[in-house]
């Protein structure tokens, strides 16, 4: 054999492996799926396969193959269409039921074995493998061992389908979107909105919930009644008709790849507007479909996204859980840049929980990351993130030099702007509040990010506080609040009920800065929030104390003064002049 065919041959195994490989990474969140990867492994191999799964066919339905689960060791995009003619003849047989098809009559197999796994009522489920090469009858003794594996996975999806239908009988497709709207029932510009992103996602979770497959006419039928659900609403901005519409456009056009693709573009969406549960779900959706179609990249910022929102909500394993995942998945398909964000996000929990030292290693280590791939953005939100530690650390010089590296590698606005609301933080530690005040006073205009605008409106109230100026103080913080906090993510409101006691304290107001810093305390122990915790609690006690106004709740209002260097000051006040003299314009 020559070398070029040796080569040839050591490529097509390294593929075979890297496929595996990758598509146990994208399962690996899905414990069923995870324990039935293994077995369609050992089939391939037993049957020497090119691609096994795991499908199913709905009795009652258009006799459509669902992909449950594909290892396709011969396309990086696994192939989704299978025959169910083979199915058919194996159910035929009996459950459970072999076929062994060496001659190939299904479309374009040249080998098929499969068999029929059983039903639950509504689905009749099979395990299939076929392949493009010829191969010989599966042996009495490989037979035997697949047909053991085959009823491991019998066992496996039909325990599946009994416990979900168990868990929810009283649920309907996509109704975790409605719950943005507890505690809202009388905002009628909330409701519609939650409203149309219902009527659409709810069509989406359906499609995930069938494994991605539905009778053309019934997705073109579902896509128009949505939409004209949508057009009877007259009040729809253009971001938001431009989004569903593509939702629908390729929901009703089967384009999979982009329906995945604009499911993350709808959580990202609902996430700046604070409807987690919403942002949630669409992010769920779009990792399902990504996972299943063998798009890593997609799956990945999905994961990630999904970790976030349930960072910022506290809730610490699950959003551990997603960005181990997405992690996991980056790493396997070498992608720096994600690499880098993921380690990064995953760092930040650390953070927000006090271990500071682990926190510290994360972003070093994303840092690393973010030097291979070469993203200046990534590196930028890597700096802001150190900058916040060491900020948390009590470093600030060491802190404001990872604040301003952040602002000046940042290539986007959207970065640049995160990174504002940061570094205007530190300047305030500084004692330079007027170049904090020209930071937030930008950063509040620009911010597309719900959270970061909260942070923006929040910090602009508390410089008037440290200016010792009462009716800035309670302008700004009126806008604040018009923004929602109360309901919003749960590390925003910890750091606002904080700092608003802080500053009614600044004020001279002993009552109102008690009341706030009891909410802080409370909420703060609810949630595991150690450093809000520990602040708030310093913060009551030095209110309690008999010299208020010499306490150490004075250490926040540091002496103002010129602290930050000439560049940094002008070049704030001119993105100040240019962002206040385009809204004036």
């Amino acid at each position: 054999m020559s070398v070029a065919k040796v080569l040839k041959l050591a490529e097509h195994r390294d593929r075979r492996q890297y496929r595996l490989a990758m598509t146990r990474a994208l399962v690996h969140g899905d414990p069923a799926r995870r324990i039935l990867l293994k077995h369609l492994a050992e089939v391939a191999d037993l049957t020497g396969s090119d691609r096994v799964a795991v499908v199913w066919i709905d009795e009652y339905g258009a006799g459509l193959v669902h992909p449950h689960l594909i290892l396709d060791l011969l396309s990086d995009r696994p192939r989704r269409f299978f025959s169910s003619d083979p199915l058919e003849r194996a159910w035929d047989l009996g459950v459970p039921g072999a076929l062994d098809d060496v001659i190939g009559s299904a479309r374009g197999r040249v080998a098929t074995f499969a068999v029929a796994l059983g039903s639950d009522g509504a689905r009749g489920w099979f395990l299939v493998a076929d392949s493009v090469t010829r191969r010989v009858r599966v042996d009495e003794q490989r037979r035997d061992r697949l047909m053991f594996l085959a009823g491991e996975a019998s066992a496996i999806v039909l325990h599946r389908d009994l416990d979900a239908e168990e868990s929810e009988t009283a649920r309907f497709a996509g109704w975790r979107v409605l719950e943005d709207l507890e505690g809202y029932e009388s905002n009628t510009r909330r409701s519609e909105v939650v409203g149309r992103r219902f009527e659409v996602g709810r069509l989406v979770v359906g499609l995930v919930e069938d494994d991605l497959v539905l009778p053309d006419e019934r997705r073109q039928e579902l896509a128009e009644r949505a939409r004209e659900s949508i057009h009877r609403d007259q009040d729809v901005d253009e971001h938001e008709a431009l989004l569903l519409g593509d939702l629908l456009h390729a929901y009703e056009a089967g384009d999979l790849p982009r329906l995945a693709t604009v499911s993350l573009e709808a959580g990202h969406a609902a996430e700046r507007d604070d409807h987690a549960h919403g942002a949630l779900e669409m992010y769920r959706c779009s990792f399902e479909m990504a996972a299943a179609l063998g798009e890593p990249e997609t799956a990945i910022e999905a994961a990630r996204s999904r970790g976030r929102v349930l960072r910022r909500r506290g809730q610490w394993a699950e959003a551990d859980h997603w960005y181990g995942l997405a992690l996991k998945i980056a790493e396997r398909a070498e992608l720096w840049d994600l690499i880098a964000r993921t380690r990064a996000g995953l760092a930040v929990i650390h953070k927000d929980r006090g271990d500071l030292t682990a926190a510290r290693s994360g972003f070093e280590g994303a840092l690393d990351a973010a030097g291979s791939a070469k993203d200046a953005d990534t590196t930028a939100s890597i700096y802001q993130d150190l900058m916040n530690l060491e900020h948390v650390a009590g470093d600030l010089p060491v802190a404001a030099r990872h604040g301003w590296r952040a602002v000046n590698t940042a290539s986007t606005d959207a970065t640049r702007t995160q990174c504002l609301v940061g570094f205007a933080w530190i300047l305030k530690e500084l004692g330079d509040i007027h170049a904090a005040e020209d930071a937030y006073a930008v950063a509040r205009e620009t911010a597309d990010d719900y959270y970061y605008r909260l942070y923006a409106y929040d910090g602009y109230a508390h410089m008037a506080a440290l200016r010792r100026d009462p009716a800035a103080f309670d302008a700004r913080a009126a806008e604040c609040d018009a923004l929602g906090w109360r309901d919003g993510p749960a590390t925003a409101k910890a750091e606002i009920l904080y700092f608003r006691g802080v500053g009614h304290a600044l004020l001279g107001r002993r009552d109102e800065a008690r009341s706030w810093l009891e909410k802080a305390v409370a909420f703060a122990e609810d949630h595991a929030f150690e450093v809000v915790l520990d602040n708030a609690r310093q913060a009551l006690a030095d209110l309690s104390g008999r010299d208020f106004e010499v306490g150490a709740l004075q250490r926040n209002a540091v002496p103002i003064r010129s602290a930050a260097p000439h560049d940094v000051r002008d070049g704030l006040r001119a993105m100040r002049d240019e962002v206040l003299g385009a809204l004036s314009a």
